[in-house]
């Protein structure tokens, strides 16, 4: 799978927005642990440079989108990463103990075990 099967393969891009949130949410908590720890007492929480706080980490989750896309072919398709490979989760398969039996009702209607 190359980058051109990437496109319009799901799991890619649900294993790459994954990437690019945990980018945004990571970089926006470094950048409220810099400047809280230098401008807390002074400005307080709501004086923070939000809006510069945003958009540096949504830059951030853009760059990891546009980085895993471009890995998409040299990759192969395995994953958004070089050492990430995409996996789909097997169904458990259940097989019944040896030696197991129903319990049976006794003369009196009750279940004896």
């Amino acid at each position: 799978m190359g980058f051109r099967t990437a496109l319009f393969n799901a799991r890619f891009w649900g294993a790459s927005f994954e990437r690019a949130v945990l980018t945004v949410i990571q970089a926006l908590g470094a950048q409220v642990a810099v400047f809280s720890a230098t401008d807390i007492e002074k400005l307080g929480l709501n004086g923070l440079p939000w809006s510069t706080i945003t958009s540096v980490s949504v830059f951030a989750g853009l760059s990891s989108l546009l980085t895993s896309l471009g890995k998409a072919g040299a990759t192969k398709g395995r994953g958004p990463g070089l050492v990430e490979q995409l996996t789909q989760k097997k169904a458990k398969t259940v097989t019944p103990s040896v030696g197991v039996t129903e319990p049976t009702a006794g003369s009196d209607g009750k279940t004896v075990k």
